[in-house]
């Protein structure tokens, strides 16, 4: 047998194993193919479901089983590592399946919001522990973000997703989720002015906290800087207390 021979026998028996018709090609035993096929799709199955528990509860299980099915069948995976399945699994949400009549209106940003979570419980970055003064002022010092941090904006309040319970109302969302010290991922409900200041810190890591304070007043055109400005001091300490900021730059 050639190797464009073989090459071909093993991506008709992976066309088949994604989506099985009628018997496996010639020269595959029909028993061990079905058992082979049945072990991958339950270890992808099982795996999704470890990632994405709330995004699986909103389903009945043959609605899940039908979804992961559709995702083992069409979706063409750019990582073979088990952990990178579950950006794997976003991607066809958002392209490959889009909008589902069987599916959530909040899928999408349920599942990111899942996601995110895995994503910084295994991030191999580490709170940096020099260059940073943990009790530096907040206002005239640069605030240091912790870097194992980000921000996310949803359509949908992710976070008040309970299992059994009914969906809430969709509402735009910020969400910043973050690692802590102890490794334990947080996350916290910011509003429109605060995720304004989150973003302008990360965005221009030089800036203080009062020059920060006053870019957000500049852009949202607020009629009282000063008050954005004492607002940011009060944001700027609760951050620093749940190590979103770990301190001020020395």
């Amino acid at each position: 047998m050639s190797t464009a021979d073989g090459a071909g026998r093993q991506q008709a028996f992976a066309d088949w194993v994604r989506q099985p018709g009628g018997t496996p090609p010639a020269g595959i035993d029909a028993r061990r193919a079905a058992l082979y096929r049945k072990l991958f799709f339950n270890n992808v199955a099982n795996l999704l479901s470890t990632f994405f528990p709330l995004s699986r509860s909103l389903y009945a299980p043959e609605a899940w089983r039908a979804l992961v099915a559709d995702f083992f069948a069409r979706h063409r995976a750019g990582s073979p590592y088990f952990l990178d399945l579950a950006r794997e699994f976003l991607d066809f949400l958002a392209q490959a399946r889009g909008d589902h009549p069987d599916d959530p209106p909040c899928l999408r940003d349920l599942a990111h919001y899942e996601w995110l979570e895995l994503v910084l419980d295994v991030a191999e970055e580490e709170l940096p522990v020099s260059g940073i003064d943990p009790h530096g002022d907040l206002l005239a010092g640069i605030p240091v973000l912790n870097p194992v941090a980000v921000l996310a904006t949803y359509a949908w309040p992710v976070h008040r997703v309970v299992v059994g319970e009914p969906l809430p109302a969709p509402q735009q969302t910020f969400l910043a989720g973050w690692r802590d010290p102890a490794d334990q991922v947080r996350f916290m409900v910011f509003n429109a002015e605060t995720a304004h200041l989150y973003s302008a810190l990360r965005e221009s890591p030089t800036l203080s906290g009062r020059e920060a304070a006053l870019a957000v007043a500049q852009a949202t055109g607020h009629a009282d800087p000063a008050a954005v400005v004492e607002g940011a001091a009060d944001m700027l300490r609760q951050w620093r207390e749940r190590h979103i900021v770990l301190g001020t730059r020395t």
